[in-house]
């Protein structure tokens, strides 16, 4: 009996029950924010990293290049 009490009352009014169409659509695009500024963030500290990677070995192969020219030799 209290199953078709609650089934009537779903269909007399949709919307007092779960979440409205606007808050569906309001939770996709907050959704969709934090996935752009997750990327974005990502895609940021792979980019700093890959030049401090890059910085480091060029740094390491000049040192490997210019010591040997400017040690004392012995």
């Amino acid at each position: 009996m209290r199953a078709q009490v609650t089934e009537s009352a779903k269909t007399a009014n949709p919307k007092s029950y779960g979440i409205s169409e606007s808050r569906k659509f309001l939770h996709l695009k907050l959704f969709i924010w934090t996935l752009k500024v997750k990327w974005t963030s990502l895609i940021l500290i792979a980019s700093v990293g890959e030049r401090l990677v890059i910085s480091f070995f060029l740094s390491n192969a000049a040192f490997a290049l210019i010591g040997p020219l400017t040690s004392p030799r012995l």
